[in-house]
């Protein structure tokens, strides 16, 4: 009987010792608890409200009104560049982030701004146009919304009164003087959809005209044929130039870059060679 008890004390101390040396965690586990966040809640657009922010920028009644949405006075803010003459919200969608869009949860929201610009005209020659199409996506922790992307639908630009227009500008190598013919042929613009920048657009044309370069009295005049160039949102007009050698009767190897916007844009009468100069030089291919 003593036996029996000694050995029954002895089976109870070596229980208890094991029990005492577990950590309580793995005696009692705790349960993985999931957290499932619900998705927010765009119900479908209200008719929008035609009204102002600015005297210069504009809201349609096509611009509907969504529960969540980017804040229109902060896309005013953010795409509004110096120099730009009007801005039109014309219309957006609202829509939830899926697989493919989110960024593994990161932004929950994206809305899709359809606006209309007109661009800076500094020199007054070259008033602009463009649609953009501007992608904001909300970050789903912070609320706060981030754009994601503007691209250019059209851009056009009235190049009327390019033509026929006079320039100088003075270097270190002399005074620079270039005339445009009265007459453009066409002119191109070069609009890629792909393309996420929306800060200038390529065109094509086909403008004949004169430079002359004047130095210590002399000076020397050369055709000019411009065939493409750059001209930014806020007016920064760049041309690409073929020189004609007019004593070798052909044009010269390479293309000259010129950024017509760091020119005074002079009258005609104040260029330091003749009509007849001119029209010798300009009007023959």
């Amino acid at each position: 009987m003593k036996k029996y008890i000694s050995g029954l004390f002895l089976f109870y101390a070596i229980l208890l010792t094991a029990c005492a040396g577990k950590p309580e965690a793995e005696m009692v586990p705790e349960k993985e608890i999931a957290v499932v966040v619900q998705p927010p809640q765009i119900g479908m657009p209200a008719k929008g409200t035609a009204y102002d922010i600015s005297e210069a920028c504009h809201v349609l009644e096509t611009y509907e009104t969504y529960d969540i949405q980017m804040s229109l006075e902060q896309m005013h803010k953010e795409l509004w560049q110096e120099g730009y003459q009007d801005m039109t919200f014309k219309s957006h969608e609202v829509i939830l982030t899926d697989e493919t869009t989110s960024e593994q949860g990161k932004y929950d929201v994206t809305d899709t701004v359809v606006v209309a610009l007109e661009g800076a005209d500094p020199m007054g020659i070259l008033p602009q146009t463009m649609e953009q199409t501007v992608t904001y996506k909300r970050n789903a922790k912070t609320q706060e919304w981030e754009k994601e992307s503007a691209v250019c639908k059209n851009w056009k630009i009235n190049h009327k009164k390019l033509g026929g227009t006079a320039w100088k500008m003075s270097t270190s190598d002399g005074e620079i003087y270039i005339r445009l013919r009265d007459t453009i042929e066409f002119f191109y613009t070069n609009v890629d959809p792909t393309q996420k920048s929306t800060e200038s657009v390529d065109f094509e044309t086909t403008i004949l005209g004169a430079m002359a370069t004047v130095k210590n009295g002399e000076m020397t005049l050369e055709r000019i044929h411009i065939l493409s160039g750059t001209l930014s949102d806020i007016g920064v007009l760049t041309v690409i130039l073929d020189v004609y050698d007019m004593e070798k009767e052909e044009y010269k190897e390479g293309k000259t870059e010129v950024v017509l916007s760091d020119f005074e844009k002079i009258e005609k009468s104040e260029l330091p060679f003749t009509e007849e100069e001119y029209k010798e030089v300009a009007s023959a291919w």
